[in-house]
């Protein structure tokens, strides 16, 4: 799998996830220990640069996901200067209890 981080300091973050991203996914094993998923991007997301949406469909397709992409937040509030309230959060994990009734 390519990696799709791009490094924000010294060390990549591709190399300090290669091993997490060494040969395939098993989605199947996955969305069997899951069952259900739901994802929320960031079209303006820098650690998914170039392409925020080729990591998205790669998730939504090898999931089964429902994907709610916003159009900006960056990498969601992974770094202190985009902390941000994420409503979105709460009505994706809402969707997901409902359905587990």
């Amino acid at each position: 799998m390519r990696c799709w981080y791009r490094p924000r300091r010294t060390r990549s973050a591709c190399d300090i996830l290669a091993e997490f991203f060494d040969g395939p996914f098993d989605w199947s094993r996955i969305r069997a220990a899951a069952g259900e998923f739901r994802l929320l991007s960031a079209i303006d997301d820098p650690v998914n640069a170039a392409d925020p949406m080729e990591h998205v469909e790669l998730l939504v397709r090898g999931l089964g996901a429902r994907a709610v992409v916003l159009p900006s937040g960056g990498h969601l509030g992974a770094y202190a200067a985009d902390h941000i309230d994420l409503p979105e959060v709460v009505t994706l994990a809402e969707e997901v209890l409902a359905h587990r009734g």
